[in-house]
């Protein structure tokens, strides 16, 4: 169910663009993999005027956020901590799971 993205980066500029509001910009700091080949994490800036979840701006210049990002057949899918990103990516990855 979930979206598939055909880059991590794309991946994170969709997720921005669904929880913020009014984007002036949104800045790449880190994209690259995480111990795996098939976990990348993506870490943005993004300059906006608000938050969909009704939490405030940080108080700096620009929010920063970070997600992770697994490979599936056809691209990348968004990979919430929660789920235990690493653990998930080696167990693709130990059961051969990768493509």
């Amino acid at each position: 169910n979930q979206e598939v993205y055909t880059t991590p980066e794309d991946g994170m500029r969709a997720i921005v663009n669904n929880y913020y509001s009014n984007i002036d910009k949104i800045e790449i700091a880190h994209s690259d993999n995480e111990m795996l080949d098939n976990l990348w994490f993506v870490e943005a800036r993004v300059w906006a005027t608000s938050r969909s979840d009704g939490k405030g701006m940080t108080g700096e210049d620009c929010d920063n956020l970070g997600n992770f990002f697994l490979r599936v057949d056809g691209g990348w899918v968004h990979l919430p901590e929660s789920k235990k990103p690493l653990l998930t990516a080696f167990g693709k990855w130990l059961f051969n799971l990768n493509k």
